[in-house]
């Protein structure tokens, strides 16, 4: 991954929220393109010589496709009356659902993300200089291999400090299980999800759903570059979790057969995830 950017010298936002914020602008007043693009000139006119932003529309969709590459979004249909899992924007055929729309959401490759997670991290940790050492909080061994693997040597005082302390992760650990020793490259996920309203006047509910990988440590693991979205439901309705989810864990549980391949440096290691999701924070819409 890049490091962070600022706009420009002594700027309170980023290159990446600046492209980001010009793009929910355009999409929340559904600008056309040339309004877009006049609305990102006007910008760059402000903004002092050299400064690091967008100046045409071609270049803000770039960033949006660098950003997101590897995403690999895939566009989901459903029956609004039903909530049935369509393969196509086709109307449902069944009996009850004639005349009902189809809603769409989206998902995301999971496995290429952690993929380029734990990559990008490794070269973050590698070329940086010592400011972001001092961001990860004195990790100051370059191989992220090696720190996933401190979970392994933190002994427990029966309380609960981390996820490692919870009984549902530690019956993962021990001697031939899942996340035990014996397959350190074997990784798990914590799934988070809620609504968030964009704009105070707007009936859309966002849904993005978020896992992070538990066997980081901490000052990494909640990083916002660390995040794997995994979901997204945009709709004037309120997800229907069984249909929303069904897709995210049919793509966890292909990781968890098939894994990926990270090349870490000084080798290459084959990931796997376990396909229970270890810990859930959601509200009690998601949990029904």
């Amino acid at each position: 991954m890049e490091p962070v950017q600022s706009l420009y010298e002594g700027s309170d936002i980023t290159l990446e929220d600046s492209f980001a914020a010009a793009f929910v602008f355009s999409l929340r007043h559904g600008l056309t393109k040339k309004a877009t693009a006049d609305l990102i000139e006007l910008i760059s006119l402000h903004l002092p010589h050299g400064t690091n932003g967008v100046r045409s529309l071609y270049q803000l969709k770039k960033k949006i496709r660098e950003r997101f590459e590897d995403l690999e979004v895939m566009k989901h249909y459903y029956c609004k009356g039903c909530l049935t899992l369509l393969k196509s924007d086709a109307p449902c055929d069944g009996p009850l659902c004639l005349n009902t729309k189809n809603g769409t959401f989206v998902t995301t490759s999971i496995a290429a993300q952690v993929k380029r997670r734990l990559e990008g991290m490794y070269t973050n940790i590698l070329t940086l200089d010592d400011a972001t050492t001092f961001i990860y909080r004195g990790i100051s061994d370059p191989a992220i291999w090696k720190c996933m693997q401190t979970r392994f040597d933190i002994n427990s005082d029966g309380n609960i400090h981390d996820i490692y302390d919870g009984l549902n992760y530690v019956q993962h650990t021990c001697p031939g299980g899942f996340l035990s020793r014996d397959f350190p490259a074997n990784v798990s996920f914590c799934l988070n999800t809620d609504g968030i309203q964009l704009f105070k006047s707007s009936e859309i509910h966002f849904w993005p759903i978020w896992l992070t990988i538990n066997e980081l440590p901490q000052v990494m693991r909640y990083s916002k570059m660390n995040m794997i979205l995994a979901g997204l439901w945009y709709d004037h309705e309120e997800p229907a979790m069984a249909t929303f989810l069904q897709p995210v864990l049919e793509s966890i549980n292909v990781f968890y057969h098939e894994g990926t391949i990270a090349n870490m440096g000084v080798h290459y290691v084959k990931y796997r995830v376990n396909p229970e999701i270890v810990a859930r924070c959601i509200d009690a819409l998601a949990s029904q």
